[in-house]
């Protein structure tokens, strides 16, 4: 494990880091460097056709990248946000190609201190669970390591150990993509404008 200072120059460097979400650790690496992307994915071995989320500090973040926030969209973050809420929206395609999508991108702000102010320092992060692609995703420091294959790991409170609910907003409708640590029908149910 390494302080946050550290973990900071490693990953705007380029490095790849293992960090504790409120949900499940994930792997992380710098939204702006296409080289970093590219080792995320080679570590976990996963497809480069199946989509990356982006961790934000906050909505702002996700619009100043291009991420389109629906009334329903905007409800939904408003209402689960920070916390084990993925919504997908549409975003440029530039941005999404980069880490495997087509026209939308997934956002998240996790509510875990410590990935947070590591995002307020180093701006959006690509994170995704930590884990070999299709394998069950770490929920310890040690497990993390043995993933990553070193120490730039931030640990931090115990991580929930389910991924977060993914959600697709398109036109105020809702489409589950996965379900995980959020009810569904509690997201269904969230009133919105």
């Amino acid at each position: 494990m390494v302080s946050l200072d550290d973990l900071v120059t490693a990953i705007m460097g380029g490095a790849v880091a293992a960090v504790a979400t409120d949900t499940v650790f994930g792997l992380a690496a710098r939204l702006e460097d296409p080289v970093a992307i590219s080792a995320l994915f080679a570590i976990k071995q996963r497809p480069p056709t199946v989509a990356l989320p982006v961790m934000v500090a906050s909505v702002e973040d996700a619009e100043r990248l291009g991420g389109t926030f629906s009334p329903r969209a905007r409800s939904l973050a408003a209402g689960f946000w920070p916390g084990a809420l993925t919504l997908v929206v549409p975003a440029p395609t530039e941005l999404a190609q980069r880490v495997g999508g087509r026209d939308s991108l997934g956002f998240r702000i996790p509510a875990a201190p410590g990935l947070l102010a590591l995002l307020e320092r180093t701006g959006p992060l690509a994170v995704t669970s930590c884990n070999l692609h299709g394998q069950p995703p770490a929920t310890t420091a040690d497990a993390a390591r043995a993933v990553l294959g070193t120490e730039l790991i931030l640990d931090g409170p115990a991580v929930g150990g389910v991924p977060s609910t993914v959600v697709e907003v398109r036109r105020g409708s809702l489409k589950v993509l996965r379900e995980g640590a959020l009810e569904i029908a509690s997201i269904e149910a969230h009133p919105w404008p």
